[in-house]
């Protein structure tokens, strides 16, 4: 199955869509999900990353994930997309579940105390979401989900490991949607 047929399967037709850049001669674009994983929030997936030569790695070709709740969801789904792709693109090597990269706060809604993200899978939507297998061009595509994350959090993952700062979630079951949300950690908390 192709991957927009995979997306549109588990998260019903492309809405819209939004163009990020073109690299070695390849179009890598943002395509928008209305009302997934939950009313009210949209879901943004590359496609055309998993595409790029110099981005094949030993565990896959890999295509990124956004999913925000609210009004302002594609201003900052699509300033968060092109800076994810273009760091990408310099790094020269797609990101791995537990990796963490640091963007501008500008792509962030003014009020929002987000730094950058956290890439881990697509739980919030069905598991089949995390790869696709496409036949037709021989390889797997993985989905990887690009979490806002504060300065504080992206420090305690550096410090912790992302299987610590996972535990967290998984004990404070954060509404991860949602820029606006209040951090995990704070300053006293090791």
């Amino acid at each position: 199955m192709s991957l927009p047929d995979h997306l549109e399967s588990l998260l019903g037709p492309i809405s819209s869509g939004m163009r990020l850049g073109e690299s070695a001669g390849l179009q890598i674009n943002l395509a928008v999900f209305r009302g997934t994983p939950v009313p009210g929030a949209s879901t943004y997936v590359t496609l055309g990353l998993s595409s790029i030569p110099a981005l094949h790695a030993s565990w896959g070709h890999t295509e990124l994930m956004l999913a925000i709740r609210g009004n302002s969801a594609d201003a900052a789904a699509g300033a968060t997309a092109r800076e994810l792709v273009a760091g990408i693109l310099r790094m020269g090597v797609p990101p791995r579940r537990g990796e963490v990269m640091e963007l501008n706060p500008a792509v962030f809604p003014p009020a929002s105390s987000m730094r950058g993200v956290y890439f881990t899978w697509p739980v919030y939507h069905d598991d089949r979401l995390a790869t696709c297998v496409d036949a037709a061009l021989g390889r797997t595509i993985v989905i990887a989900w690009a979490v806002p994350v504060t300065g504080r959090e992206l420090a305690y993952i550096k410090d912790n490991g992302w299987e610590a700062f996972e535990n967290l979630l998984e004990a404070r079951d954060p509404d991860l949607l949602d820029p606006g949300r209040r951090p995990l950690v704070d300053d006293q908390q090791p």
